[in-house]
């Protein structure tokens, strides 16, 4: 459940005492603004459905200090027709991390010696690293 309207000095523990009475509260979670580090005055409750209802109806709408309550029931995604992950089919990078299994780590990105800059270059043979010598411009 998605809760707001709640006081900003609400901290986990007060949200979970709130939903106490109606079961078993497997998860709260507040709300912090990154920036402040303060509440925004919004949470996270996770709790059995059957319960989760009961709390809904009993304080949807209580005001607790300033602002009503408004709790939501939060729903999963329905699963993907395509069966595609979060990033779509055929993004799954697999056990190998975010490279891929082809990716070698050690060889570097490999320059050539200079004079070979593809076809069409028009810019000539240059500049030498290695000596530091203008190569022909």
């Amino acid at each position: 459940m998605t809760i707001s309207g709640l006081p900003r000095d609400y901290d986990k523990f007060d949200l979970q005492r709130l939903f106490n009475p109606f079961g078993w509260v497997d998860y709260t979670k507040i709300i912090i603004d990154p920036i402040t580090g303060l509440s925004r005055g919004k949470g996270i409750v996770e709790m059995r459905d059957d319960q989760a209802k009961q709390a809904i109806e009993a304080l949807q709408g209580k005001v607790l200090g300033v602002n009503p309550l408004n709790i939501k029931e939060a729903k999963l995604p329905p699963p993907r027709p395509d069966g595609g992950n979060e990033r779509g089919p055929g993004n799954d990078r697999g056990p190998g991390g975010d490279r891929g299994p082809g990716y070698d780590r050690g060889s570097g990105y490999d320059r050539g010696s200079g004079n070979d800059r593809g076809p069409g270059s028009d810019r000539g043979p240059g500049y030498d690293r290695g000596s530091g010598n203008d190569r022909g411009y």
